[in-house]
């Protein structure tokens, strides 16, 4: 039985159509209702006694951090160097670099005011764990 190289050309595209519509309708494995797999979350301990838990999310480039019971989503912000999040409508901001980061408040311009607290650690934290969210 010979085959038509036109007949397999067009049932490999229709095979192919059929396996990527049925991706686009599968959901995307999360670890609970609005956590993304892609999202690491990492943990700090900070001079304060208190712990930091940083989330960011490439995919909308924002970081959700919880720090003494508040939780806060940040947009990137200018930084010299590391990773720098805040806001024009948050009261404090998120300053990592590797393993260290700093809790920074904001001024009544907006502009960066005194480090509120010195963290270290930034170790990263099991899948299983959730990303921040309002206590």
């Amino acid at each position: 039985m010979e085959s038509h190289p036109r007949r397999l050309t067009w049932v490999s595209a229709v095979l192919i159509q059929a396996i990527l519509a049925g991706t686009a309708c599968a959901q995307p494995p999360t670890l609970d209702e609005d956590m993304p797999t892609h999202i690491e979350r990492y943990a700090y301990r900070c001079e304060s006694g208190s712990t930091l838990v940083s989330a960011y999310d490439p995919q909308t480039d924002t970081m959700r951090v919880r720090y003494r019971d508040q939780v806060l989503t940040l947009v990137p912000v200018r930084s010299g160097s590391g990773a720098k999040f805040g806001g024009p409508d948050v009261p404090w901001g998120w300053w990592s670099k590797g393993t260290e980061g700093f809790v920074f408040g904001y001024a009544a311009d907006g502009t960066d005011d005194e480090i509120l607290d010195r963290c270290s650690g930034g170790e990263i934290l099991d899948e299983g764990v959730p990303e921040p969210s309002e206590p």
